[in-house]
Parts: C-alpha cells; structure tokens; sequence
C-alpha cells in the first residue's frame, strides 16, 4: 500500500493532474481504505492464530492434533 501511495503521488506530480483533484482525493481514499481494511483484517488474523497455537500447544490435544495433520501456524507481519 505504501508503495502503491508514492507511485500514485508521483504519477500524479508528473501527470499534473490538479484539473482532477476530486479523482486523485478518490483514489487516496482508496487506498486509505485498504490499508485500514488490510490492518484491520491481519490483526484479526493474527489473534485467531495465537489462540490455534495456544490449543495446539496443550500437551493432552497435541499428539492427537499432530496426527490430524494439523501443525502450528506463522502470523502476519
């Protein structure tokens, strides 16, 4: 997203677009909107993996967990 955000900063510099500001405001919100969305989402995310890791981690469930298939899983940066 970030580098979505300068490509789109510096496009617009060298497009000159200010005849279009509501069209570049417009794109800014989208951004700024995935960007809230992504974060929000990965946290969500990250926190329903920290509690499979806890479950998988419970000695009396993990062999029989491990012989399901099911193995611990890595959070989002």
């Amino acid at each position: 997203f970030k580098e979505a955000q300068m490509r789109l900063g510096f496009l617009s510099e060298e497009a000159e677009l200010d005849d279009s500001h509501e069209e570049k405001s417009s794109y800014v919100s989208a951004l700024h909107d995935l960007d809230f969305n992504y974060r929000q989402s990965s946290a969500v995310y990250n926190a329903d993996v920290v509690a499979y890791n806890y479950w998988i981690s419970i000695p009396g469930f993990s062999w029989l967990l491990f012989l399901f298939g099911f193995r611990k899983k890595t959070a989002l940066n």
